[in-house]
Parts: C-alpha cells; structure tokens; sequence
C-alpha cells in the first residue's frame, strides 16, 4: 500500500488503540502528545470497529493537527512496515509489532491494569503519562542504531517453524512408508 504522506525523511509513529472503555481518554491523551513530536510522522490505525470521527474530533479539540488517520485500506501491520517506532494502548498490535523487529511503547491511561506479555517480560515499555510517553518516543528514535528485541530468541520461538515442523513430517512419514 502507497503512504504518499508520509514525509521520507522523518521518522515515523505509528499509534494503534485497543477499542474500549479508556480509548477515549487515551487517545486524548496520544494527540496532547502528538503536538510535542509534530517533527516525526505521525500515523493512527483505527481500530475495526471506529470509524474516525472520535478521533478527528479529539485532535481539532487539542490541535493536533500534525497527525494522519490512515485509511482503513491500509492495514495496521502495513502501516507497522514503515514505522520508526509502534504505541499500543492494550492492543495485540503490540506484540505483533514486535515479531515484525518494531520498537514498542504502550501508552495507557494513568490507573491501567492492562499487561501482556510483552510489558511482564520487559520487551516493551508502558507508560501512563504524555511527558514519559514524549521522553521515551524521543529515546527509541534519537537511538542511531538500536537493535529491535528479537523476539524470537527471548521467546524461545524457533524462526521458520512452519518449515521445520513440515520437514519433520516428510521425515516421519517417509520413515513410516519405508517400513
């Protein structure tokens, strides 16, 4: 999918929202922080079941006029592709960013219980707050050459397994044909 807006020589946020009670709040929260990174691309992925008109209301409300909704053609995961960085608010977005070899930062509303494993094994960061939330975006994307967390080997995920498990019954069943 084309991204004509996206400006080549900035980086790139992407922000997707888990659809819920503090969605509203949280991406109220997202566009108050926007405007302190009007230097990068900012991009939102709606969630399915919104159509934008909270959100564009909520960025005139707070002037956050810097910010991209994207079309709903575009899916998340290809708007991930050319992100700099991926902020999750409770959303699985998060760890499938993160097997893609994207950075992570969850924003969430002060109070929130949401984890996942991504937060309770310390691959990505939560935070609750704009001024933490701009301070740790800042961070990921001034680093010149951060190494991703690679998922995989954390996980004890082995890479390709579709392959490995479908060699496996080649084997297995030419072993048992061949008796």
């Amino acid at each position: 999918a084309q991204m004509p807006f996206l400006e080549k020589r900035k980086k790139t946020i992407l922000y997707a929202g888990e659809y819920g009670n503090s969605y509203e709040h949280a991406f109220t929260l997202f566009a108050k922080a926007s405007k302190q990174l009007s230097h990068y691309n900012i991009l939102v992925s709606l969630h399915p079941k919104v159509d934008g008109g909270l959100e564009k209301k909520i960025l005139e409300q707070t002037g956050s006029s810097k910010v991209t909704i994207i079309s709903k053609s575009i899916s998340t995961m290809e708007a991930a592709i050319v992100s700099d960085i991926v902020v999750s608010q409770s959303s699985t977005v998060g760890v499938q960013a993160l097997f893609m070899g994207k950075p992570v930062l969850y924003f969430d509303v002060p109070g929130s219980t949401h984890t996942d494993v991504a937060i309770s094994m310390g691959w990505a960061k939560q935070v609750f707050d704009v001024n933490s939330f701009v301070k740790s975006v800042k961070s990921v994307l001034s680093r010149k050459h951060s190494e991703p967390v690679d998922i995989y080997s954390k996980a004890e995920i082995p890479r390709h397994s579709v392959r490995l498990i479908s060699d496996l019954l080649r084997r297995e069943l030419s072993f048992t044909l061949d008796q």
